[in-house]
């Protein structure tokens, strides 16, 4: 009977600590931030991390390549401007921001293929064996798989029945986030960012019928319940059918709107393959050259296009996609890369930080972190705030147009505005905005 008896108080105390720590775990659980502003790092450049634009608080480490010949043995080089301790303290400095910090698997130059379970096994171990040098730092990984890595993929694939390839990555992905669970007790945040031929293209009948066309969309369909963030490459695409059945062309902010929506909300792939489920607004990015190049969008657009699709504007004249439905809940822009973002001399991810800014937060006039005077303001405007964390600011006039900008590192900061016109204003940093007169 005493037996018996402690056996029981076992298991009670044994349910009690699973009740208690439950909520605990889940509060410290990995996610997307909201709204996130993801630039890929170029791993070759010279740019330190503690370099990036504040403005981005997702960093992608681009790339884990694979070793020599091999499609399926992963590494991840040596820096030449870092060695690996500084570049994990560096880490350590972008944690201590709140930043998110994923490591992204492959690129244009250096495909990915799983051909056998021996080279599943072959991957799996060697991303695991770069995640614990490195401290399992790296937040998640990000799948950016191009070229080779998906047209090798047979035409013979549907979305329930992947050919033996795909199933070898989706299986091999699957063990990665399992085992990192497992070492951690968290989860291992999963991002993908793939060219619009390799999904939007299973609506196009030359696409999905080309070399590896639409050949993401059943990884992406597997994987759908694991993945936080899909920010499609909506560049380099030259054009695309969305779900209205019309063709739009890169560049403009009916392409920025209508591939957006035809990931969230899916559809009937071509060639009977079946049918993608699509993904929930808040887990759906837009992803752009920082830059100019193909498929770049000027940051004014970028800006409409946003607003357009959160429900805060109505579709802009001369726009000719229309949404069926506001999506308030997409809130991410993925650029390539910070490097180039740094060229700029309008800084893309910031312009992009005040669409967001601008949208859907209420004005908050009492916060106790802000505090911004004299209003009205003639000539400069102080912000004060409780804490030394390094954040961006931005203003904007009633039209969402982005007039001014500045980094905000210290506690008490003085904004020069005597270049901006006599009017209405509201300034943005993190998840304050408030409203100033300019006389």
């Amino acid at each position: 009977m005493f037996n018996i008896m402690k056996k029981l108080l076992a298991r009670k105390i044994a349910a009690f600590i699973a009740l208690t720590t439950f909520p605990f775990c889940c509060l410290h659980a990995q996610k997307i931030p909201s709204p996130a502003f993801v630039g890929y790092w170029e791993t070759w450049g010279t740019m330190k991390l503690t370099q990036i634009n504040p403005a981005y608080n997702v960093i992608d480490i681009a790339f884990a390549v694979t070793k020599d010949s091999s499609l399926y043995d992963m590494e991840l080089a040596p820096f030449s401007n870092y060695t690996k301790a500084e570049f994990m303290s560096d880490i350590d400095a972008l944690h201590a921001l709140k930043k998110v910090v994923i490591l992204s698997i492959g690129g244009a130059n250096d495909p990915v293929y799983l051909d056998s379970p021996t080279q599943k096994s072959i991957f799996v171990s060697s991303m695991n064996k770069i995640l614990t040098d490195y401290g399992d730092k790296f937040d998640g990984i990000d799948i950016d798989l191009e070229g080779l890595s998906i047209k090798q993929f047979a035409g013979s694939w549907t979305m329930t029945a992947p050919v033996i390839q795909q199933q070898y990555l989706i299986d091999g992905i699957k063990q990665i986030l399992t085992d990192y669970k497992t070492r951690t007790g968290k989860k291992l945040l999963l991002t993908m960012a793939p060219e619009t031929y390799y999904v939007q293209g299973g609506l196009s009948s030359g696409q999905i019928s080309g070399a590896g066309g639409a050949g993401y969309l059943p990884i992406i369909e597997a994987l759908k319940d694991d993945i936080d963030m899909l920010h499609c490459q909506l560049y380099n695409a030259y054009s695309n059918i969305a779900i209205d059945g019309k063709e739009y062309k890169e560049g403009t902010g009916d392409f920025l709107v209508a591939m957006t929506e035809t990931v969230i909300k899916g559809f009937t792939v071509l060639n009977g393959k079946g049918v993608f489920s699509g993904l929930p607004a808040d887990r759906v990015g837009i992803g752009l050259p920082a830059c100019s190049g193909a498929g770049y969008v000027t940051p004014d657009i970028v800006c409409q296009a946003i607003k357009y699709i959160r429900g805060a504007i109505s579709k802009p004249v001369n726009w000719k996609y229309t949404l069926t439905k506001p999506y308030p809940e997409m809130t991410c822009v993925m650029t390539w890369n910070v490097n180039d973002d740094a060229k700029c001399s309008n800084t893309f991810a910031s312009i992009n930080s005040c669409a967001f800014l601008g949208v859907g937060i209420q004005e908050n006039n009492e916060s106790n972190s802000f505090n911004i005077y004299p209003n009205p303001a003639v000539d400069r405007l102080t912000m004060e705030t409780t804490t030394n964390t390094p954040m961006f600011i931005c203003i904007t006039n009633v039209l969402g147009k982005v007039v001014l900008e500045k980094q905000f590192t210290q506690i008490k900061t003085e904004i020069d505005i005597s270049l901006l016109p006599t009017g209405i204003y509201i300034i943005h940093a993190n998840n304050f905005a408030q409203k100033f007169i300019k006389q």
